[in-house]
């Protein structure tokens, strides 16, 4: 048995981050975990069948360059602001070890994403909860987390508030902009008008490329060379470079895709609303709803072959998350829900 003492004793203490279930079948309709329910661009799978050939035994791009580039000019900033990684997830890591230490405050709204928690955990940071954008003035701390739109709640903080909460700080805001497009809003012009601000973006979500892990930081240059000290060597192998670029080229795929996820998931509001289900006016690939014994509905609902999540957040353990799927899915989902409640 390994000796505890190896490990520092934050490490030791700390819980993991859970992610949601990921079955080894597919009998379940997944709605648990914010998965786009539609394909990436066919052009992705070209570049995989065009990358998988001897040069697999060469070292990709360690700056991925052609990527920072294309990220570039999608988002109309220049190469030097970006930085490409393993996922948004990727990101965030880099920031917290770039930017916390023992003892440092790490702040965010609450409920929001947790591994931001975890995150801090990590590196024996302490880990600062408020429950308003406005409220981070009144914490010290050396990286501030905004989920926007924030998860599990949806909801989506105006780029005017961010604006003005930026210069306020005495650290490194950081808006996570992971479901961004469904909101079809960015703040993305705030990590270049102010020294502190690094936006994060994901193609996990609205490019439905979760399977892939690949996301982007977008900050002024001098914040990216900072985080480029920390990342890994080759942190983006060669075919998720040709992936990423290959799914960019290809927006409109998915525009198309972000779209029919929207009318499903405001249609679903409504049929909730229809039954006097309270909901948060989701503005992700997902809708936070209340409902009375919301661990036991979430168990009966697997047992009809339907995944939601379960957060078992203090003060919110009466509401489930469900992801947005296709309308077949949301409709077997509301046909489970009206029965069960």
């Amino acid at each position: 048995m390994t000796d505890p003492r190896y490990f520092r004793p934050n490490i030791r203490a700390m819980q993991g981050y859970a992610p949601g279930e990921q079955p080894r079948d597919k009998a379940y309709i997944k709605l648990n975990t914010n998965e786009n329910p539609y394909p990436p661009s066919p052009n992705v799978f070209d570049a995989i069948a065009r990358e998988a050939n001897d040069d697999l035994r060469l070292y990709p791009d360690p700056m991925a360059t052609a990527l920072r580039r294309k990220i570039g000019q999608v988002y109309g900033v220049p190469p030097e602001a970006v930085i490409a990684g393993q996922g948004g997830d990727d990101i965030l890591n880099l920031i917290v070890r770039a930017c916390a230490g023992e003892g440092d405050g790490v702040a965010s709204l609450f409920p929001s994403y947790t591994l931001y928690a975890t995150l801090a955990a990590i590196q024996g940071a302490r880990m600062i909860d408020v429950d308003s954008v406005e409220k981070l003035t009144d914490v010290d701390a050396t990286v501030y987390f905004v989920c926007n739109p924030n998860a599990p709640t949806g909801l989506w903080t105006e780029m005017a508030a961010l604006d003005a909460l930026a210069p306020e700080l005495d650290g490194i805001l950081v808006i996570d902009e992971a479901y961004a497009d469904f909101a079809g809003r960015t703040c993305i012009p705030l990590a270049i008008d102010h020294p502190n601000v690094i936006v994060v973006r994901s193609l996990s979500k609205s490019f439905s490329l979760a399977g892939m892990r690949l996301g982007c930081g977008i900050s002024r240059p001098e914040t990216v060379r900072q985080l480029d000290k920390v990342k890994e060597s080759y942190n983006l192998d060669r075919i998720s470079q040709a992936v990423a670029l290959a799914a960019l080229d290809d927006l409109e795929h998915a525009e198309r895709n972000c779209r029919r996820v929207v009318a499903t998931r405001d249609r679903l509001k409504r049929e909730l609303d229809a039954m006097g289900i309270e909901h948060y006016p989701s503005q992700a690939n997902f809708v936070f709803f209340r409902i009375a014994d919301a661990a036991g509905l979430k168990r009966a609902l697997m047992d009809r072959g339907v995944l939601v999540r379960h957060l078992d957040l203090p003060g919110y353990e009466d509401y489930l998350r469900v992801s947005i799927g296709t309308d077949p899915e949301i409709d077997t989902f509301l046909e489970h829900l009206r029965a069960l409640v």
